[in-house]
């Protein structure tokens, strides 16, 4: 998906396909493994850069003091949507 042109701290919400394994541990078919069920994520976040590989964000921002905290790289290949909130 092409990344819409954001702004350093825009607010935006992402949906995006997660990285998913079994709960239970052990041996099991490979039949099992994929069942269909993929995990689709929707990230409420501040937009602060882009590289080829991730899109980065971060759930807070300091407007007193320089920092950040909750960092998430999002890798683009896995995003579905972007969208602007106002």
């Amino acid at each position: 998906m092409k990344i819409p042109r954001l702004k350093l701290g825009d607010a935006i919400e992402v949906i995006w396909l997660d990285s998913h394994f079994r709960a239970e541990p052990g041996w099991t078919t490979e039949g099992d493994i994929d069942d269909g069920q993929g995990v689709t994520i929707r990230s409420v976040c501040i937009y602060i850069g882009k590289d080829k590989d991730y899109l980065h964000t971060v759930a807070d921002r300091s407007e007193d003091m320089s920092g950040v905290m909750r960092d998430l790289k999002i890798p683009v290949g896995c995003i579905k949507s972007i969208r602007k909130l106002k």
